[in-house]
């Protein structure tokens, strides 16, 4: 059977469920409910009609042939048999149409058309083994298939009902035929056969057909109903609408008279608002600023120094294994603690620019523009100190037993080609080798590029002079000028923006690299890859003269 088409089961189901539906709804106009039980009622009396018509007839045949006994009994069981039908129809039709109880219909109606079946071919096949092959017998043969066709028609091809009737009429007369050894009655008994085959097919077909109609009558109906429930509920819908309608033009009315009130706290808000702006720079517990003030302030320090060509310093400051500290010593203790780091911070810078902020728990920033990495280096050491000589027990602290602070410090001159997040980069490198070293420590920024020193060889090169060391200079592609540095003298921070040498004479020079001190004694040549950050400073009390120059392009 093909995908989507209705079994015959799946069929009555849908039909039982119609007629259950239909009996609570018996209000319905032009349901399948009673056009079905009305052809049920209408068929059945019509088929009893026909039958006991052609009953008489075959009487009237017997009796022609003075069969009177066997017509008497033949139309006396037909007719019995006719009213029990017509009381398991009418008992039918009670049933579909919720008027009374249910009988067992369908066993007496099977088994009243049984039993006339069974009189029409044991009937007939009587006539022909008496008369062989007469007019009367061929007449009744033709009686036969007569009622077999009525009773398929009658009851819309009911298989169960329908072939038990249409077997036990024609087989008898078949063989009955066959019996006769005749031409003739062995072609009748073919047409027998045929006739029957057919009328088996046509039930089965006739019984689908019927089935479809109801199943089809059935799903409008359904439909019917499912259209009057979504009818009422969209109606239920409509109501609540208009309900719903009513409260919103109450609810705007509302809103209409609060507009005034709305604009007047709106005044408020924005006053309020510009208030705890102005305050929420800073942080509450410490009164430092807070991490986001604090980076426009960087930003825009770095800007500054950017056009003043100054350096820019750093610190990132974080206190030692303070995980779990507010656990142990209470939370009014922590926050005294912060409270006091924080005034501390706040005294750490002097000069215009100086600030400190919180950043996140335990965690601080201190910027110190226009200060190089000296002086950045000495208050960082300033702060650790003073941290420490607090003498705050920390039980945490398994190395120092108190709260210590670990310092990462980091300088830079600000540059087109360089963006502050170097900076902020630099700092936590530092922070992170303090911390690695066991904190309670400053450490100062230490550039990882490759710088290149070169001591003088006096054995292949003889003594030192201001035209060897020229000389070595200008062999390596670089400019060379004279200069003199005397002693105490200290040059500021200063950034390479090119390949820079410097090469030493007489006495001694001592260069800081981004943290990296390289100390330059007579001979001596250092090679500075640009991006560097230096500072200069004289050794001991002598004069030092000095060869300075950048790679020539």
């Amino acid at each position: 059977m093909p995908n989507g088409s209705p079994t015959r089961s799946n069929l009555r189901r849908k039909h039982n469920i119609m007629a259950a539906e239909l009996s609570s709804d018996k209000s319905a106009p032009g349901a399948a409910r009673v056009h079905h039980s009305t052809q049920v009622v209408r068929n059945g009396v019509l088929e009893c009609i026909y039958s006991t018509i052609a009953a008489v007839a075959m009487a009237a045949v017997a009796m022609r042939v003075r069969v009177v006994e066997e017509a008497l009994i033949f139309v006396a069981l037909v007719g019995v048999l006719a009213m029990a039908r017509g009381m398991a129809t009418r008992r039918l039709a009670a049933e579909l149409d919720g008027l009374g109880d249910a009988p067992d219909w369908p066993g007496v109606l099977w088994l009243s058309l049984a039993l006339s079946g069974a009189v029409w071919g044991f009937g007939v096949a009587l006539a022909v083994v008496n008369l062989s092959l007469a007019t009367e017998a061929l007449l009744m043969v033709s009686a036969s298939f007569s009622v077999a066709l009525l009773v398929t028609a009658a009851y819309r091809g009911e298989t169960r009902l329908v072939i038990p009737f249409i077997v036990l009429a024609l087989l008898p007369p078949a063989v009955a035929l066959v019996g006769t050894a005749t031409k003739l009655g062995m072609m009748l008994a073919a047409c027998v056969a045929v006739f029957l085959g057919m009328l088996v097919l046509a039930s089965r077909q006739f019984q689908r057909q019927t089935q479809d109609l109801y199943a089809v009558a059935a799903n409008r109906a359904e439909i019917r109903g499912r259209a009057r429930q979504l009818q009422d509920e969209v109606e239920s819908l409509r109501v609540g609408m208009k309900t719903s309608n009513d409260k919103c033009t109450d609810l705007v009315r509302q809103v209409a008279d609060r507009d005034e009130n709305i604009r007047i706290l709106q005044g408020r808000i924005h006053t309020l608002s510009e208030t705890i702006v102005r305050n929420s720079i800073h942080d509450n517990e410490t009164g430092l600023l807070n991490a986001q003030e604090f980076r426009q302030r960087v930003d825009s320090e770095w800007n500054r120094m950017l056009r003043d060509k100054k350096p820019v310093s750093l610190l990132s400051l974080s206190l030692d294994d303070m995980d779990g500290f507010a656990e142990v010593y209470g939370e009014p203790v922590y926050q005294k603690i912060m409270r006091k780091i924080g005034r501390l911070l706040g005294k750490s810078g002097r000069r215009s620019g100086d600030c400190a902020a919180r950043i996140e728990g335990g965690n601080f920033h201190v910027l110190l523009p226009g200060a190089g990495s000296r002086h950045a280096g000495r208050i960082a050491e300033q702060l650790r100190r003073a941290v420490v000589q607090n003498n705050i027990p920390n039980t945490n602290s398994t190395r120092h037993g108190s709260v210590t602070m670990s310092v990462g410090v980091a300088t830079l001159i600000p540059a087109h080609d360089t963006k502050v997040e170097e900076l902020y980069g630099r700092i936590e490198s530092a922070l992170y080798e303090a911390r690695f070293r066991g904190g309670n420590q400053v450490v100062q920024y230490r550039a990882l590029h490759s710088v290149k020193l070169e001591r003088w060889d006096a054995r292949n090169e003889g003594d030192v002079s201001d035209e060897g060391v020229q000389r070595k200079v200008r062999i390596r592609g670089y400019t060379a000028e004279r200069k003199i540095y005397q002693p105490g003298e200290r040059m500021q921070d200063r950034r390479f923006d090119h390949d820079t040498v410097g090469a030493v004479i007489a006495g001694q020079l001592r260069i800081n690299l981004d943290g990296q001190i390289e100390v330059l004694r007579p001979g001596d040549c250092l090679f500075i890859p640009k991006g560097l950050m230096t500072c200069v400073e004289v050794v001991g009390e002598t004069q030092v003269v000095c060869i300075e120059g950048e790679r020539a392009a």
